[in-house]
């Protein structure tokens, strides 16, 4: 796991999430990753194909079996595979299992939600200065 700690910020957003959330690709981490990492290390490698998955666009990651609507669970493994075969098995695992998860991705709070309506309004829609008969 030491070796997961070593990767820049940038890098570890996009494994974990195309591993863990959904395989969303996000341009601006992508290319950062792709600056602070060099071609020949393995996770270079793998951020540079990560890229190149994204230009391709959302059909031939679909057709990839990288994403399914149908078969979430299934194209989540395929994800893994994809990080696993280049970086090793421990390595992804180590990913996931990382203590700046929840750093860079906090839990959102749930909250309480509020109305768009102005107070005026009531339940029905009617104006606090209008009365019904």
């Amino acid at each position: 796991m030491s070796a997961v700690k070593k990767i820049p910020d940038a890098v570890f957003c996009c494994l974990y999430r195309w591993m863990q959330t959904g395989g969303e690709l996000d341009k601006v981490t992508l290319s950062a990753a792709v600056n602070q990492t060099s071609e020949t290390e393995p996770v270079g490698v793998l951020v540079r194909k990560l890229e190149e998955l994204r230009k391709a666009g959302y059909d031939d990651i679909q057709g990839a079996g990288y994403m399914s609507v149908r078969h979430p669970e299934q194209a989540r493994e395929r994800r893994f595979e994809l990080v696993e075969s280049v970086i090793g098995k421990s390595e992804a695992a180590g990913i996931l299992k990382d203590s700046r998860v929840t750093l860079l991705f906090p839990p959102t709070p749930v909250g309480i939600k509020k109305t768009t309506l102005p107070l005026s309004v009531g339940s029905t829609g009617m104006t606090a200065s209008r009365t019904t008969q």
